[in-house]
């Protein structure tokens, strides 16, 4: 007789070898069927997991389109693409100094820290080009958008115009420039951009938001930021 499992009386499985009178030995575990959560608990673990859905429209699919379109051209210096995002962060400081690290020894450092307020990262990425922009800034007004996009625009004098991708963030506007410069010279700087507007509910196709998600969210009092 082999020791497969089998079905004996009463539709309970036992080995090969069945279980005689005077048997002492400790008959197999029971096993508990798994806990069902009742309908409300799971409509609520539902809610909460929910997201931002975009309606697929024909201003969406336009806007996707335009975006990977521009993805797809070859690297031109007369039309560099660029995308354009920030992310909010976090202020720590160290509670207890860092040690460094020393021969045979990592560095150290304690997880116990004190939070200083938040900041603001501006990030501006060519991927054509490998090209990197990171702006530490206070906050995330206008005033620190309209030095950012001036910054970009300076960084690129050979360029006839600047492909700009931004989400819909309502200071990513030529307003923002005029109030700070003033009508005629933030109208110039503006139109130094050919901007592209990622779709509603769609700016992760922005590959600035990409990469501002290897930010941890925190930086140091210093202003260092964790990237």
């Amino acid at each position: 007789m082999d020791g497969s499992f089998r079905t004996g009386a009463g539709g309970q499985e036992e080995t090969g070898a069945s279980r005689r009178p005077g048997d002492n030995s400790h008959p197999p575990p029971k096993v508990r069927p798994p806990k069902v959560r009742p309908p409300k608990a799971r409509l609520e673990t539902v809610a909460r997991n929910m997201r931002c859905m975009a309606e697929l429209n024909a201003e969406y699919v336009s806007r996707m389109e335009d975006l990977l379109g521009g993805y797809d051209r070859p690297h031109n210096r007369k039309e560099p693409v660029l995308c354009l995002d920030e992310k909010p962060v976090t202020l720590h400081a160290d509670i207890r100094p860092a040690s460094p690290a020393k021969p045979g020894r990592e560095a150290r450092r304690d997880s116990e820290y004190s939070r200083c307020g938040t900041a603001n990262i501006f990030c501006a990425v060519e991927p054509k080009a490998d090209r990197h922009f990171t702006y530490p800034t206070p906050n995330r007004s206008a005033a620190e958008l309209t030095r950012v996009i001036v910054d970009l625009a300076i960084s690129y004098p050979a360029a006839e115009t600047i492909p700009l991708v931004l989400d819909n963030l309502n200071i990513h506007r030529r307003k923002s420039l005029t109030d700070l410069l003033g009508a005629q010279v933030g109208g110039e700087v503006w139109d130094r951009f050919t901007v592209h507007y990622t779709p509603v509910h769609g700016s992760w196709l922005s590959q600035a938001e990409i990469e501002m998600a290897s930010c941890r969210g925190n930086a140091s009092a210093s202003g260092e930021s964790q990237i």
